[in-house]
């Protein structure tokens, strides 16, 4: 086990103060490896920015799905002391280096084990999902708490996008923070954005490319032969009824 320093957002003109998260020490090869790396701090970064399309409401419940070490939850929790924050995820490891955390930012989140949104499915009052969860193409020797689903690494992402939707109460925002194959033949074309913009019951309110290239040693994988980075975006989709 490890621990990194990891400065919590606040506004500009203020001293952000430090907090210790506990997480899986390297090199991260186990199945249920509690990650954190340069993913956190942009992640944490695309949080801040995107909360601004809250407009003066005050979230009800928020929700981190594959919650991992549990930065998002927590620092939404510090953000929204008032709202009820959830950490979701299906590694028993995580919840509990994530409930540590929690203690260590003095903040209150609630931990539970879930398959996505499977422990919050008779709720009806969530106004903001967060997620970053893991991206990369499945194949051999990925560990699973980095593996993503399918030949591209996006199956687990659309599926939070579209199971996060219907969670989601009228009006409520869905917040994630995922990489992208980009192909050598297609260098503008962005799969999940096309497919994102399919969703039902939602409008995209932002898109934004965080970084062009991420976790290029991946690339080497058979699984990208055909890829020639890892684009990382943060989409919001807020829930139109």
């Amino acid at each position: 086990m490890s621990n990194l320093y990891l400065p919590d957002i606040v506004d500009e003109g203020n001293s952000p103060p430090q907090f210790y998260y506990l997480h899986s020490a390297f090199p991260t090869k186990q199945d249920d490896a509690v990650f954190f790396g340069p993913d956190t701090y942009f992640f944490l970064n695309f949080l801040t920015e995107a909360s601004k399309n809250l407009v003066n409401k005050r979230p009800r419940i928020i929700v981190d799905v594959c919650c991992g070490s549990g930065a998002g939850a927590i620092h939404m929790a510090r953000q929204h002391p008032q709202s009820q924050s959830l950490g979701l995820d299906l590694n028993p490891k995580a919840l509990d280096l994530g409930g540590v955390n929690c203690k260590l930012a003095d903040c209150q989140v609630e931990f539970s084990e879930s398959d996505l949104f499977a422990a919050v499915s008779s709720k009806k009052d969530i106004d903001l999902i967060v997620s970053n969860p893991p991206y990369i193409a499945s194949s051999e020797g990925v560990p699973m708490y980095a593996a993503g689903g399918g030949p591209q690494g996006l199956t687990l992402p659309l599926r939070i996008v579209e199971e996060g939707v219907q969670a989601l109460a009228d009006g409520g925002l869905l917040m994630i923070y995922t990489g992208v194959p980009i192909s050598y033949e297609r260098p503008r074309h962005d799969p999940f954005l096309e497919r994102i913009r399919q969703t039902k019951s939602a409008k995209l309110v932002s898109y934004k490319i965080i970084h062009p290239d991420m976790f290029g040693e991946e690339l080497s994988s058979p699984a990208y032969a055909d890829t020639g980075r890892i684009q990382v975006v943060g989409a919001v989709l807020k829930k139109t009824g």
